[in-house]
């Protein structure tokens, strides 16, 4: 007999209510297999705990890896509780075990008795051990139950297996061999020996037509370039500051495979005394010091051994060998832009000597974090392709829109202090004054608009950085992305663009506009050079806010010679724009309240005699540099006749002057109110064309006012008088029989379809019978309505009564009792004029 050999470990186990995890410093290692022994020492209020016969022993341990075991334990001495468990599989789970180990009595009760951690570790031998898969194991007889039942399943699934496939081969053996003939024809109906010779010649024909296509320009097959030609068919637009460069475009000898070549030849290089030696391409999009410019090209020097510097304006960049001559060389170089010192997106060449070389397959990209290079189309065709006329799901909100105009205004309030420029604007390096103005173009205005900045938070205020508010767009980097084209591109590249119908009806207010001139005349973003290589070769950027009339089409943009931020564009105008981008911007509530503040705007007014339609009263005075919405349902009968909007003493607000077509149902007029006058009223009227008699027709079934961006009013909204206390205009002739002294009162107050009325009318005559106070006019109800009213007859007599108005404005005290006198009245309540 070989005596056996453990390494014990024993655990001291308190059983207690209150018995937490015991951590042990217990470690045995993988190779400790059959020798790793357990030993439990339990005691029951600090005596051992008595295991007779009638007891066992289990012990649960849940391993590092999540599996488990449940097993029994050996009761070594039962009168002093001790327990002791061999772990042998157990051993081969290495980590830390939390374990447990419970007693159960043949009564019925059972405990735990403790519970413990141990750290099984891996020894240098065993590194390589792969874990067990994880299982749960409780005797050997379950375990048994268990294999044999999965074994009964997995045999009738092969059972059930084997008679499918025996049908299945029934009914489609015959049909296969018909299949794999058909499936050996190619597109144009040609059989070939094999399906690998016909996939192969189908994928030929595919090449085939997609290298045609890339010469067509419709697709291009290469990675993103930010240089537009630069399949140099045609001349790129080349900024040369040195005469001793001369470029050719569409070369075929030499070529790179389909791809042509640009020659570009420096002569007299030497001899030169230009300052700068060098040239430019324009990149598309600015390129920030934070990113890598990797520039990639074919070269063909016609002279070994010459180099040429390429580098970003405002920096450095390396000396690169072009190679041997007479055939083509890979060049390609990744230019570290940290030492610029202003970013661009001017990327400059100079050969350093006079010789000449071919360039072909040109590509210029930035690289990510991971060094990839981004794919996407460059090409007109393939961006239409791209994009679809659904703009995304976001809506922009009449709240959103109603800060855009707000922030707008508060450049309009500044704009005698700007300029027309895209040097020193907010988004340059420099708010450099020019002719002691500040700098602004269509794109750092629609920048400012995009990120919510108003004056007072930009750089032109002072401000180091330009503070924009949260409820904007902030993804789009305006140094980056810093003018109309870069910006576009970002908008497509990210998915917020989609191509506006020829009537904008898919555009929303708060929409970016995105123009490409075609009928170009002043300035922009780019010279005229510029913008052939720019992004769908756009422009000029502006904010959409809505169809004004058939002509008219009100924005929110700073263009070149216009002197206001809301600009009405012109249908040609707005026929170049190619792009469309919405922003997701927050969907806030409204600034302002949704009140109507048009009072009796239902009361039908028209004229076939003069200008004016009708006279509108306001619930309160318009605010100057406020944004209003009117709507109006009404028609105009004079030929090209359109609605005017006027104050009180007639200065026209807004005039819809180019509506072509009849006034149709409701039309929203909106207008920012420019004047210091104070106006509580407003007149409607008829514009017409020179010449056009003063007699003119027209008529308004309703109308409605509300202050901020209001869209979709298709239906009368009562107008509103909250809070506009009246002074009741009594009677001439009572006033002198008041009793001063008792303080008499006689005031009104309208809340849309209410009136309240508070009278304290103390007379010194005693009177008889009714009497008449006065006429509240078009405050009136539209019938007749009655208040109680308390009399004070003589001898201080209480008599009841009633205060009436009725529908022509007119307010009476009547007595129930006619006969009865009284001098004294008071009234105090409401009540409903329709």
């Amino acid at each position: 007999m070989v005596n056996e050999i453990f390494k014990s470990a024993f655990i001291r186990a308190n059983v207690a209510a209150t018995s937490n995890t015991t951590k042990t410093s217990i470690r045995f290692t993988t190779q400790d297999n059959g020798t790793a022994k357990l030993v439990f020492n339990i005691n029951k209020d600090n005596l051992p705990l008595p295991l007779g016969s009638a007891a066992t022993a289990k012990i649960f341990l849940r391993m590092a890896d999540g599996s488990a075991f449940e097993k029994d334990a050996t009761i070594i001495d039962p009168v002093n509780g001790q327990v002791e468990y061999i772990l042998v599989e157990e051993i081969n789970h290495p980590g830390v075990v939390k374990g447990e180990m419970n007693v159960y009595f043949s009564n019925g009760q059972s405990m735990t008795v403790c519970q413990f951690q141990f750290t099984i570790e891996k020894t240098l031998k065993d590194r390589d051990i792969v874990p067990l898969a994880d299982y749960y194991v409780k005797d050997f007889e379950s375990l048994k139950g268990v294999v044999t039942d999965q074994a009964a399943e997995v045999e009738q699934v092969l059972i059930n297996t084997n008679e499918q496939l025996e049908r299945l081969n029934e009914e489609t053996g015959a049909n296969i061999a018909v299949q794999v003939d058909t499936s050996k024809k190619d597109t144009e109906g040609v059989t070939h020996v094999d399906l690998p010779s016909r996939l192969n010649a189908d994928f030929g024909k595919v090449t085939t037509q997609l290298a045609e296509k890339a010469n067509q320009s419709e697709i291009m097959l290469d990675k993103k370039s930010l240089f537009l030609n630069s399949d140099f068919e045609t001349l790129p637009y080349i900024e040369s500051r040195s005469a001793v460069y001369q470029f050719t475009a569409g070369v075929t000898s030499p070529q790179y495979k389909e791809y042509k070549s640009l020659k570009i030849e420096a002569v007299g290089y030497e001899a030169s005394q230009d300052p700068n030696k060098d040239f430019a391409l324009i990149l598309t999009e600015k390129i920030l010091k934070s990113e890598k410019l990797k520039v990639s090209f074919m070269a063909y020097p016609l002279i070994s051994g010459k180099t040429l510097n390429i580098r970003m304006a405002y920096g450095s960049g390396p000396s690169i060998s072009l190679g041997n001559a007479n055939q083509w060389n890979k060049i390609e170089t990744v230019l570290d832009l940290t030492n610029i010192t202003q970013e661009n997106n001017y990327l400059y060449f100079n050969l350093l000597s006079s010789y000449a070389f071919y360039m072909s397959k040109l590509n210029i990209s930035v690289e990510n974090s991971e060094g990839e290079i981004e794919q996407l189309p460059i090409s007109f065709m393939e961006i239409n392709e791209r994009l679809v006329e659904n703009p995304s799901v976001i809506q922009n909100s009449n709240g959103i829109v109603e800060r855009m105009i707000n922030i707008g205004k508060t450049y309009l309030d500044k704009i005698a202090q700007f300029v027309y420029g895209n040097t020193y604007t907010a988004y340059d390096a420099t708010q450099q004054l020019v002719g002691g103005k500040f700098q602004m173009d269509c794109s750092s205005f629609a920048h400012l608009i995009i990120h919510g900045i108003p004056f007072e938070n930009s750089k032109y205020s002072g401000n180091t950085e330009n503070k924009g508010s949260n409820l904007f767009f902030h993804n789009i980097d305006p140094y980056k992305y810093r003018f109309a084209n870069q910006m576009g591109k970002y908008a497509f590249e990210k998915g917020y663009s989609f191509t506006p119908k020829a009537d904008f009806s898919n555009v929303q207010a708060g929409d970016v506009l995105f123009f490409s001139w075609n009928n170009f005349t002043g300035n922009g973003d780019l010279t005229a050079e510029q913008r052939e290589q720019a992004f769908m070769k756009i422009d000029h950027v502006a904010v959409f806010l809505h169809r004004k009339n058939d002509s008219k089409w009100a924005t929110l943009q700073l263009d070149n010679g216009i002197s206001t931020v809301f600009y009405d564009a012109s249908n040609e105008y707005m026929s170049q724009c190619v792009l469309a981008a919405r922003f997701p911007y927050a969907n806030v509530e409204s600034l302002y309240r949704q009140d109507n503040l048009v009072i009796d705007g239902d009361v039908p007014t028209s004229t076939t005699t003069t200008s004016t339609i009708g006279s509108y009263k306001l619930s309160e005075p318009l605010k100057k540099g406020r944004y209003y919405t009117m709507v109006v349902d009404g028609q105009i009968n004079t030929n090209n006749g359109y609605f005017i909007i006027q104050t009180r003493t007639y200065q026209t607000i807004y005039s819809d002057l180019g509506k072509i077509l009849p006034y149709q149902g409701v039309t929203e007029l909106r207008f920012q109110y420019p004047f210091d006058e104070v106006t509580d009223k407003l007149n409607i009227s008829i514009g017409a064309p020179g010449g056009t008699p003063a007699e003119r027709s027209g008529n308004v079934n309703w109308c409605a006012l509300y202050e901020g961006y209001v869209r979709d009013k298709k239906f009368y909204n009562k107008g509103s008088q909250t809070d506009i206390t009246k002074n009741f205009s009594l009677d001439p002739t009572l006033v002198p029989d008041l009793e001063t002294n008792y303080v008499p009162y006689y005031k009104y107050s309208i809340d849309g379809n209410k009136l309240f009325v508070n009278f304290s009318l103390p007379f010194k005559t005693l009177r008889t019978g009714s009497l008449v106070l006065g006429n509240i006019g078009n405050d009136a109800p539209n019938s007749t309505q009655r208040i109680p009213v308390n009399l004070n007859g003589a001898s201080d007599v209480g008599v009841n009564g009633v205060l009436q108005i009725n529908s022509s404005g007119v307010v009476s005290i009547i007595p129930y009792n006619n006969t009865v006198q009284w001098r004294y009245a008071l009234a105090n309540g409401s009540i409903l004029r329709v």
